[in-house]
């Protein structure tokens, strides 16, 4: 017949090798599971893909505001202002803009001529839709992430390494207004452009 003290320590050595089988499966479950810190992202979705382009539109030596006209500009209100403000990128571009300034809400309509990207990276991009113009695969996209209702822009895919970015913007909400009312207005901007361009480059 054992002593109780010998029973108590059988037992504290039982206990002690179950907690310790205990321990060792939470840490092979710890071993196989993935850190919360370090999961992978999920995947980024495949960029769409363009049409075939009706024909090459190289952009060079044409300057951006010679390609808005001025019925355009009273369509769209903005023929008080005209600005050539390049963006601070290392884009070689003819930029040009016309505003209803000083007028409140202001509006933009903004042209760019890219000479050396076309619009490839903006397909995967929040918000971009592919969509055609006149034939032309283009990028429709919020000019304004934070406020789309202020302003769309789309880039056309004129010609290889090269596009066309056509933005219209206010500065501020305007009443009633949404980002599919304004992407309208920068569809039809981007025709228009389109259509001075096709008459140019033969």
């Amino acid at each position: 017949m054992s002593a109780p003290w010998m029973t108590r320590r059988r037992s504290g050595l039982v206990g002690a090798a179950l907690v310790g089988v205990a321990l060792l499966g939470v840490l092979a479950m710890a071993g196989c599971a993935e850190p919360t810190t370090t999961s992978a992202a999920a995947p980024a979705p495949a960029a769409a893909s363009l049409p075939p382009r009706p024909r090459e539109l190289p952009l060079n030596g044409i300057d951006a505001c010679s390609v808005i006209t001025s019925p355009l500009r009273s369509q769209l209100g903005v023929s008080s202002r005209m600005d050539r403000n390049r963006p601070a990128d290392n884009l070689n571009s003819s930029d040009c803009e016309w505003t209803n300034f000083p007028a409140e809400p202001q509006l933009a309509l903004s042209v760019r001529l890219v000479l050396n990207q076309g619009i490839e990276p903006y397909l995967s991009q929040p918000g971009a839709q592919v969509i055609t113009v006149s034939g032309f695969g283009a990028v429709q996209l919020p000019a304004l992430p934070a406020n789309p209702e202020q302003g769309c822009t789309v880039r056309l895919d004129v010609a290889s390494g090269q596009s066309a970015w056509v933005s219209y913007t206010s500065d501020g909400p305007i009443p009633g207004r949404t980002y599919d009312e304004m992407c309208a207005r920068a569809r039809t901007a981007a025709a228009s452009v389109l259509a001075q361009l096709l008459a140019r480059v033969r």
